[in-house]
C-alpha cells in the first residue's frame, strides 16, 4: 500500500453508525428536499432534487452528485447509471450495497464483500482479530494494523480529497491501493494513520 493522490468523483457524508443490532442501520448521508406548490390544485418539482416518500423521508436520487446512505457511489469513472460501483460489490464508507446483517468488508487481494457481522464489534481505535477482519469494526472502520500500537485496531477509512471521509485531528489518510487507476470507482479510498 502506498500513497496516492489521485482524485475520485464522492460527495459528502458525515458520521460513523454502529453495527446492526436487530434494527437497519447506515451512514448518515447528505441530502436535499425540495418541490414547489404553483397552485392548491397542481404541484411540480424540479426533476434533479429529491422527493420526500409516504413516510416523510428524502428518497435518493442517483446522479445529483451526493453519495447517499443507500449509494455506493454518484458519478465519475467506476460509477454505473444507478449508483453501484462497477468493480466493488460495496462501498466501506457507507456499507451501500450490504443489507444491514453485513459489513463491507476489505479482504486480501483487493476487493470488498458484505460479510456477516462477527463480534465482538469495535469503534475506532478498539482492537480487532485479524487484518483486514474490518466486519469486526463499527461502519466507516477497517481493520489495520497502523496507529493502534501493537496488533490490530478498528481504523477509519477517509477519501484522500477530504470529501467523503476525513481522518480525525492528528491523523493523515493514506490510500489503500498501490495503483489507484485500476480501482476506479474507489480509487480515492484511504485510510487514517497517525501523522
Amino acid at each position: 500500500m502506498t500513497e496516492s493522490g489521485d482524485s475520485g468523483t464522492v460527495a459528502s457524508a458525515e458520521g460513523t453508525t454502529s453495527p446492526p443490532t436487530g434494527e437497519d442501520t447506515g451512514s448518515t448521508g447528505t441530502t436535499e428536499v425540495g418541490s414547489e406548490a404553483t397552485s392548491d390544485l397542481e404541484e411540480t418539482s424540479d426533476p434533479h432534487t429529491e422527493s420526500e416518500s409516504s413516510s416523510g423521508d428524502p428518497v435518493p436520487e442517483c446522479g445529483n452528485g451526493l453519495v447517499e446512505s443507500t449509494e455506493m457511489c454518484d458519478g465519475g469513472p467506476g460509477c454505473t447509471n444507478q449508483c453501484t460501483l462497477e468493480n466493488f460489490s460495496c462501498n466501506p464508507v457507507t456499507n451501500a450495497g450490504c443489507d444491514p446483517s453485513r459489513k463491507c468488508t476489505y479482504y486480501e487481494g483487493g476487493g470488498f464483500e458484505c460479510l456477516l457481522w462477527a463480534e465482538p464489534v469495535g469503534a475506532a481505535d478498539e482492537s480487532c482479530p485479524d487484518l483486514y477482519g474490518s466486519n469486526h469494526c463499527e461502519i466507516g472502520l477497517g481493520c489495520f494494523g497502523v496507529s493502534c500500537g501493537s496488533g490490530f485496531c478498528c481504523t477509519p477509512w477517509c477519501d484522500l480529497n477530504d470529501v467523503l471521509a476525513t481522518c480525525p485531528e492528528g491523523q493523515a489518510c493514506r490510500g489503500l491501493w498501490s495503483y489507484p487507476g485500476e480501482n476506479l470507482g474507489l480509487e480515492w479510498l484511504g485510510f487514517c494513520v497517525t501523522s
